[in-house]
Parts: structure tokens; sequence; C-alpha cells
């Protein structure tokens, strides 16, 4: 399926990926460039490799190219799609967590959460303990987070302050969980 107007998106690598329109609005954070005039030339995603955004394109593009309808057959083919999606090593899954943060995909996130989850769990009350220690870090981050967050918000507007909050509580939960499950 082919759409008119493209827009050309520029990541992390330096690499460039042409994408219908709407395909590429799937994502909040390139649909409010668009909105406010941002994506004149090209649409720059320095927190993006080629990699993770060659997956973010697969999956936006498979889910505005099934047909939004209550048939069966579509919805099944969607789930099975986001199933073997997130089937990914976890290097690859941590990258994920930290693009969706940054382009605002919050129904991939949810399921890339709902994944590694499912991963943690069955861990033992000890094994958590454990992890809690192991990460104390994570928890002294946070606190410096919210500095970072009261800083933004006081010198810009709330749109810088929601992309900061959605990058560190990303980068923290993907640090948790990356210590989560290579203790098991």
């Amino acid at each position: 399926m082919s759409y008119s107007k493209t827009i050309v998106l520029t990541n992390y690598d330096g690499e460039t990926f042409v994408v219908d329109e709407v395909v590429a609005v799937e994502p909040q954070t390139i649909e409010h460039m668009i909105e406010d005039g941002c994506a004149n030339t090209s649409i720059p995603l320095p927190n993006v490799t080629s990699k993770i955004l060659s997956k973010v394109i697969e999956h936006c593009k498979k889910h505005v190219e099934t047909p939004n309808s209550n048939e069966k057959a579509a919805k099944a083919d969607l789930k099975s799609f986001d199933f073997d999606f997130v089937k990914a090593d976890q290097g690859t899954l941590f990258d994920l967590i930290l693009a969706m943060n940054y382009l605002n995909i919050k129904e991939l996130l949810d399921l890339i959460y709902q994944t590694v989850a499912d991963m943690i769990k069955g861990k033992t009350p000890e094994e958590e303990e454990e992890m809690r220690r192991v990460n104390a870090w994570v928890f002294s981050s946070f606190a410096l987070f919210l500095s970072h967050v009261i800083i933004v918000d006081i010198l810009t507007n709330t749109g810088l302050r929601e992309a900061v909050l959605g990058v560190w509580i990303g980068r923290l939960v993907a640090r948790l969980m990356k210590g989560w499950l290579l203790m098991g």
C-alpha cells in the first residue's frame, strides 16, 4: 500500500528512512513534529538507532495497513504479528523501550513492558529483594530525575517536560528490568 506524501526520518546513525506520512505519524512525537512544522526536510531522531527504527517502522506499517475492523481474522493476524514482534533478545527489548518512550508509541510500549514483565514473572521474594539491593542506584537516580523534571518545568513548556519525563522513566525502567533479567 502506498500513500502520496512521504516523510524523511534521520536516525542516530545518520541513516535516512523515507516513510509514508500515514505510517510516520503513528509515533506521537513525530506527529507533533509534523504538526509544529518541524518536518520541512527531515525529522531527526537522535535517540533511535537504525536497527530499532527499522523495527518501529515495520510495526507502524503493519498496524496502518491492517484493516481497522471487527473482523476476527484481521485482529488475530495483528495479535500474532505483535506476539512475534516482541520475540527479541533482551538488548533489543531494552532499546525498544527507550525508543518507544522517546517516540511515544504507548501501545507498543505497553506490549514490550508486558513481555518483560512476563520474563520476570516467577521470581521469588528473595530474588526480588536481591534485585532491589543490586539496583539501589535506580532509586537514587529517581531523585535526580525528579530534580531535572522540576528544572525543565520551570524553564520550558509542558511538552518538553513530558518528553524528558518519558525518556528518564524509560531509561530507569530499562535498567531495572535489565538487572532483573541478568540475575535470572
